[in-house]
């Protein structure tokens, strides 16, 4: 009976001698060989950036929880779209008021 080869890395053990984990890959001689974690779609930078356009301050969150960010960058980024949010409200504000006073206006001059 040949002795039960187990994975440093992963745990699988396997009753036939192999160079390599069928479960994870890793080396069954020798140290483990750690592999990088793969890096999450959201950590993207661009969609970070895309997402901030897309949904202003609903986006924040993808910036804070960036491992690839820096404090500075996070703080800046979300300065930058609370005044960007801030600016659009009043820009809305402002617009639907000039609107009601030209519906208002219009209003007058019909005769019923």
């Amino acid at each position: 009976m040949q002795p039960a080869h187990t994975c440093r890395l992963c745990g699988m053990t396997t009753e036939t001698p192999a160079a390599f984990c069928s479960q994870c890959g890793n080396a069954l001689t020798g140290a483990p060989v750690a592999t990088a974690p793969k890096s999450k779609w959201y950590h993207n930078l661009l969609v970070v950036f895309g997402m901030l356009v897309m949904l202003g301050p609903f986006g924040l969150p993808l910036v804070w929880k960036n491992p690839r960010l820096g404090r500075g960058m996070k703080w800046g980024l979300t300065l930058v779209t609370i005044a960007v949010t801030v600016w659009l409200v009043i820009v809305t504000l402002q617009i639907a008021h000039t609107v009601m006073n030209d519906v208002t206006q219009f209003n007058s001059t019909l005769r019923f």
